[in-house]
């Protein structure tokens, strides 16, 4: 069993002594780190990166900021989900009319929600979008020297930058480069090398 009291305290830190003199100061370390993450500006970008590209404004979308969220609370509760002590969802609760009107709800958000076609197009978008930028700057890793695969590479982030001889690890920063856009990166970036939308015009 995990036991977080001991995990996250100063002991472990080697804090057991340090004597609090601001009342502000009497949060752990791990309560401050929290709060830090919780208020930071990357944390707060989270909110614009799903899993897919946006859809219709009336249609709610996962994304990675409501999942780290929800993350946070399994892990709160990691122990007792583990062993099977958790209180179970409402939504397994349900029965009778109840559980017969979730099972429509869930019928008709598939035919009329997830296989709309604005959504399917939308769907369609993501893969050509991201399908594009693999294929642009894959064969930039792979033929470094190329006088254009020299100007994809340039505009890469630095800290995508691998100074690694292998092959698969190059890939691989290509990978997590392009996983890592938001979707709004992501379709700007798509437009600007394809000459949709040029920068400046």
């Amino acid at each position: 069993m995990t036991k977080w009291s001991q995990l996250i305290s100063p002991v472990r830190l080697g804090f057991e002594f340090r004597k609090y003199d601001e009342p502000e100061e009497i949060r752990t370390a791990f309560q401050r780190d929290y709060d830090r993450i919780i208020f930071s500006s990357p944390f707060r970008r989270l909110q614009n990166k799903t899993q897919v590209f946006p859809l219709p404004g009336s249609i709610f979308v996962h994304n990675r900021l409501t999942h780290s969220l929800e993350v946070a609370i399994f892990l709160k509760n990691m122990d007792q989900i583990l062993q099977g002590e958790a209180t179970p969802s409402l939504l397994k609760m349900l029965g009778g009319n109840s559980k017969e009107a979730m099972a429509e709800i869930k019928k008709i958000s598939v035919s009329k929600i997830y296989k709309d076609p604005a959504v399917i197009q939308i769907e369609i978008a993501g893969y050509k979008i991201l399908g594009t930028l693999l294929d642009e700057f894959t064969p930039a890793i792979l033929d470094p020297n190329d006088q254009l695969s020299e100007k994809l590479l340039s505009i890469i982030p630095q800290q995508y930058h691998l100074r690694s001889e292998d092959l698969y690890e190059q890939l691989q920063t290509i990978v997590d480069f392009v996983s890592g856009m938001t979707d709004l990166y992501a379709l700007n970036l798509y437009r600007k090398i394809t000459g949709i939308n040029l920068p400046g015009m």
